[in-house]
């Protein structure tokens, strides 16, 4: 990749989330990389993963697909809030 080829869609606080939403992001994210790197199940990690971002998210379902050999998408987590 040549310089200046990447750039992001938003600049960094300008119209972006409030301050304290992207402390938050940023902590889930921490979170996630510590908890993936110590886990040696995917399916762990899979289910961190998807369970950190819907919360972060404030969704009600979130779901992770993966690429079959055939080239399908296939459900391998799905969560729900319990509220």
């Amino acid at each position: 990749m040549t310089a200046g080829m990447f750039r992001p869609r938003m600049p960094f606080n300008e119209g972006a989330a409030p301050r304290g939403a992207n402390a938050d992001a940023i902590a889930v994210l921490a979170s996630v990389a510590q908890t993936v790197s110590g886990t040696a199940s995917l399916d762990e990690s899979l289910a961190f993963v998807v369970e950190a971002t819907r919360e972060l998210l404030g969704a009600d379902r979130a779901t992770i697909l993966l690429l079959d050999i055939d080239g399908l998408l296939v459900p391998a987590v799905s969560v729900a809030s319990h509220e």
